[in-house]
């Protein structure tokens, strides 16, 4: 995880190709006054999920085929609270015989995902 954590590290923007500004909200702050860290791993649902709709013709309602996140990881650089807007950039790490890895870098924070697909 560290290997890939330092990796995502040294990326800039234009390692990127996909970019989706997510909107923290209101209730995504806790009682602390920072966005709950489980909150994060929704922004990541977004983003796969809107670049695969946009880029890839996902249809939600008829797809034949559906992504399971099997392992995730996120590194928070610094808190993060309403109304910070995220501007998350996207790129798939490696395609395999059924998962896809995501990578993500976004504003004050770094992720990767594993999904596997399933038929």
């Amino acid at each position: 995880q560290n290997n890939i954590i330092q990796h995502l590290k040294l990326r800039t923007r234009r390692d990127y190709k996909f970019f989706l500004p997510i909107q923290t909200r209101w209730k995504d702050n806790d009682v602390y006054g920072h966005v709950n860290n489980v909150v994060y791993y929704s922004f990541f649902d977004t983003v796969i999920n809107t670049y695969l709709i946009e880029r890839g013709g996902l249809d939600l309602q008829d797809a034949k085929v559906i992504g399971l996140c099997v392992e995730s990881h996120c590194q928070y650089k610094k808190p993060l609270s309403f109304p910070n807007i995220i501007d998350v950039g996207l790129s798939v790490g490696k395609i395999g015989k059924s998962s896809v890895k995501y990578e993500g870098s976004g504003t004050d924070i770094c992720f990767w995902i594993l999904c596997t697909c399933l038929c």
